[in-house]
């Protein structure tokens, strides 16, 4: 088995839930099946005690994939269950990429109530300089052992045929089978490697050490199971759902021998996933590492706040909250103890500074301290426009003004002129135009044309930018019109999910934003087609913030299918 990048196995990770959801989701039945909707009967991962507490991230299906079928459907959608049979099967294969195991015809008949994938390690021997190794390992419940442990010896077996050499070992009790490596160390080597443990599960990891690793980590009590913060996390979302998520936002290069209070003040982020009527609905909750002193007692933000008055209808996303410094802030501390996070974000921050000398942080994030919206305006399939509306601070004035003195420095033209009564500052360049008289001697016109590259206005307690004057002039004709965000029909649905008073919104209308992300960002491409079914029964994504206690922050995400 070749190694993979961490980015692709931690991509693989995050959609697994979304894609057996969504396969199961189009099977489910209009006959009330409470149960399933409502959740499994599991509170908790049983494989979480295989995880180390350091393990960047876990992800479980709570419930057996056949019992997501056997229920029928919750909606109306009997016109596409043959198209969905087709699609949920790949789904259950994709579980087992690269084993040579067939899951209806070796894996179907014991399969249990748990499906957990977890990636230990981002790399395996800790050297940026032989590239990424990541480490992980998928966890299956079996309600059968015997039938189990025979179909891994017949994989085995045919294994040996093929003129393979295989190694049997035994590792604290447990019988460990995997191929022995054409060359380099039996633990570091890249191979598939099974085990049957306490005949509750079956596990598969890519290397030898991966699969010692999580039997030292169970009987050492140092797996995530015993970790305070994974325990806090289950308090708080009261499992039920049919997925659960964990994933570790601190430094991913600590090991279980390191000292276990510097472990145990790590982020965290943890997710249960349930079945709504309307699509996929997952409550979660982020654990930052240290205690807040303040508990805030009121939300921010709610659905009718008026910054969403300058947001159009057909904006496919959108970014709102309240008090962006202090957002910030509360991010960067947190990305701020895992190096490789930290390095993620700040990349794209400092290309900003490096090309247009703007330091996002310092010129706009730390005056924006009130109600605040950032959204994408389409004109067509390539011009697409942002739009930013912040709050006004008593700081703003001489912020602004500073945006304006290195729209100078960048080469740019500072001027106002007025639209439709309204007054508009504009960062323009000037650039040569050349026309073509009609007439016989076919003369040239040498003209210059200025185009405006930023544009800002205020309007009452609110100050708009946008990248072109269209977008500023369909800003500030949805208010009049009632052609805002909050009207769209998509955006409505979500609304009425979510909490009705919450911290803020991040909104994407995937159908259509979809051709847009493909092409500006050929990375996202590969993500889309690595989850292909997900996205192809996508219709939007919403998530909102609410009620922060103490060092706690509890969200809701809304994935709206079709």
């Amino acid at each position: 088995m070749k190694g993979r990048s961490f980015p692709k196995i931690l991509v693989i990770g995050l959609v697994v839930l979304g894609l057996l959801g969504i396969g199961g989701f189009y099977w489910l039945s209009g006959q009330n099946p409470t149960a399933l909707v409502t959740g499994s009967n599991k509170t908790a991962p049983e494989a979480a005690m295989f995880v180390p507490r350091t393990a960047p991230a876990m992800v479980s299906l709570l419930v057996n994939p056949d019992r997501l079928e056997s229920v029928g459907k919750i909606l109306t959608f009997s016109q596409k269950t043959n198209n969905n049979r087709i699609e949920l099967n790949p789904i259950k294969e994709s579980l087992l990429a690269n084993t040579g195991l067939n899951y209806g015809r070796e894996i179907q008949p014991w399969l249990g109530n748990e499906i957990t994938w977890a990636l230990v390690t981002p790399d395996l021997d800790r050297s940026p300089d032989n590239g990424e190794q990541p480490g992980y390992f998928v966890a299956l419940s079996t309600k059968n052992a015997q039938k189990s442990q025979e179909v891994l010896d017949r994989f085995w077996q045919k294994q040996i045929k093929s003129g393979l050499e295989i190694v049997e070992d035994q590792y604290r009790g447990v019988k460990l089978v995997y191929r022995r490596p054409f060359e380099g160390e039996v633990n570091d080597a890249p191979s598939l490697v099974t085990a049957l443990i306490n005949d509750r599960f079956v596990l598969f990891a890519n290397y030898p050490k991966v699969m010692k690793e999580a039997l030292n980590t169970v009987q050492a009590n140092l797996n995530l199971s015993q970790s305070d913060a994974y325990q806090k996390a289950l308090q708080e979302l009261k499992p039920g759902g049919v997925g659960f998520g964990y994933f570790n936002l601190g430094n991913w290069q600590l090991s279980n021998s390191e000292n276990q209070e510097l472990i145990s003040q790590q982020p965290s982020l943890a997710l249960s996933l349930g079945i709504n009527p309307k699509g996929l609905l997952a409550e979660t909750v982020l654990i930052t590492a240290l205690e807040a002193d303040t508990i805030n007692p009121s939300p921010a933000f709610s659905q009718s706040v008026e910054v969403l008055n300058y947001i159009s209808s057909n904006s496919p996303l959108l970014i709102a909250g309240k008090n962006l410094k202090q957002l910030w802030s509360d991010f960067s501390a947190i990305v701020s103890v895992n190096p490789s996070l930290e390095k993620f974000i700040n990349q794209p921050i400092e290309g900003i500074k490096t090309l247009w000398g703007l330091d996002l942080p310092q010129d706009i994030f730390n005056w924006v301290t009130g109600e605040y919206a950032l959204a994408v305006v389409p004109h067509d399939d390539e011009k697409w426009d942002w739009v930013f509306v912040a709050e006004r601070s008593e700081n703003a004035d001489q912020s602004i003004a500073n945006l304006d003195q290195i729209a100078t420095a960048q080469g740019y033209s500072v001027g106002s002129f007025t639209l439709n009564e309204n007054t508009l500052s504009a960062w323009t360049k000037l650039t040569p135009v050349v026309l073509e008289k009609k007439d016989k001697a076919k003369t040239k016109t040498r003209l210059i044309q200025a185009n405006a590259k930023g544009v800002h206005s205020t309007m009452g307690k609110y100050e708009i930018f946008t990248t072109s004057v269209e977008a500023m002039d369909e800003a500030l004709s949805a208010a009049k019109t009632a052609n805002i965000i909050t009207e769209d029909p998509d955006f409505k649905a979500s609304l009425d999910v979510l909490p009705e008073s919450n911290e803020g919104y991040f909104y994407l209308n995937w159908l259509t934003s979809r051709a847009f992300f493909n092409q500006q960002l050929p990375l996202f491409k590969l993500v889309e087609l690595s989850a292909k079914p997900f996205f192809d029964h996508l219709r939007s994504f919403t998530i909102s913030s609410r009620d922060r206690v103490g060092n706690v922050q509890h969200a809701t995400i809304f994935l709206r299918l079709r």
